[in-house]
């Protein structure tokens, strides 16, 4: 409450006494306001985005778990299909020997079927017929049964052994296919999860810019904020140091804009956002006096005495008009041009992208309009 009352005293003395330095205060005022708003809004944007990289690089951890789960599952069923591949290799082989002993005993039992067919009359008849006793023919007899019943028992078994290895290699080509048509979906899957690791890594580097970008404007903010923290005690300072005398400085910049033929309030403006009718002030980069010329430039404009306010503002009048000029009476780019240099207006079109340039024609703009 105190510092309160203590603001507004002050106001109330400024504007009664020194109202261009009044509202230049309140000028600062209302930016450090904006300022501060858009420093909260720029803090709760980087919460938002330090919340949402948080998200999004745990979805990311997620699926690269998946990810690394489902390689090592393609990996052991890799394994499990090169071994069931070589069982498979070795059954072929087993059974493509089976196949070639069955063609062999076939093929005898074949001929031998034939020869029985052809001459089993004649053979059969020629080992009974060389029988000497009937005791003798029964034992042809049997011989001759004996040797057919190898034969067809041989011959049966070969088969049975073929049939019995084709049922494995059936039942193994329906595992191989099964463990196929897993792989081919666990690939699937993988595929899937590496386009949505992709995605959630590309959300993860959006969030991590977007967190980024609210950490420099918040960086941006402060600095801004603190710039016119700076500027408002500077200008308090002024204040109760006794080196505002706007009535003087009025005098001055009313006639010199009458022999020049421009606006006095637009002069007052620009006067009051270089040095706050400050005719000692020097910036940081070395401009000085009230229009805060540059060395350089006020000995091009003829200003030997730049702390001078009488060559300082024709200085800087001067220095104006050839911006309108250049600019075709543009105001805004003739005002940034004045802070920013021409080079830099034509070089981007327009205002140029600074903070600084851009806050500044603001504040003379807004000045100039109160002043009307």
């Amino acid at each position: 409450m105190r510092g309160l009352m203590a603001g507004v005293l002050i106001g109330a003395i400024l504007a009664l006494s020194y109202p261009a330095a009044a509202s230049q205060l309140s000028t600062y005022q209302a930016r450090e306001a904006q300022v501060n708003s858009a420093l909260q809004s720029a803090q709760a944007q980087y919460n938002r985005a330090q919340l949402e990289y948080s998200v999004a690089h745990q979805e990311l951890v997620n699926v690269e778990n998946q990810i690394a789960t489902v390689n090592a599952e393609i990996q052991k069923l890799q394994g499990q299909i090169a071994a069931d591949q070589k069982h498979s290799d070795q059954l072929q082989a087993q059974i493509t020997t089976t196949k070639q002993k069955v063609a062999q005993d076939q093929q005898r039992s074949n001929s031998g079927l034939v020869l029985l067919q052809q001459h089993g009359t004649t053979s059969f008849l020629a080992v009974i017929l060389g029988a000497t006793s009937f005791t003798d023919f029964l034992t042809r007899l049997q011989f001759l049964s004996r040797i057919w019943a190898s034969e067809m028992s041989l011959l049966k078994q070969t088969q049975a052994a073929q049939a019995q290895l084709q049922s494995q290699e059936a039942s193994l080509t329906a595992t191989l296919h099964q463990l196929q048509t897993i792989q081919a979906q666990a690939n699937a899957k993988r595929r899937a999860l590496e386009a949505q690791q992709a995605s959630a890594n590309a959300a993860r580097q959006r969030e991590a810019q977007a967190e980024a970008d609210a950490a420099s404007a918040i960086t941006s903010l402060t600095r801004q904020k603190n710039g016119i923290i700076a500027a408002i005690n500077a200008l308090l300072a002024q204040i109760r140091a006794g080196r505002i005398n706007w009535s003087q400085v009025m005098a001055i910049v009313d006639q010199l804009a009458q022999k020049f033929g421009i606006d006095p309030k637009l002069v007052e403006a620009i006067v009051i956002a270089e040095s706050g009718g400050n005719s000692t002030a020097k910036s940081s980069v070395g401009a000085e006096g009230l229009m805060q010329l540059m060395p350089g430039t006020a000995a091009g404009l003829g200003v030997t005495n730049p702390y001078d306010p009488v060559q300082n503002v024709q200085g800087g009048i001067t220095y104006l008009l050839e911006m309108l000029q250049l600019f075709k009476g543009n105001l805004s780019l003739a005002i940034a041009a004045y802070n920013a240099g021409p080079g830099a207006v034509e070089k981007y079109g327009g205002i140029p992208p600074y903070a600084q340039t851009q806050n500044y024609v603001r504040e003379v703009l807004n000045l100039y309009q109160q002043g009307k």
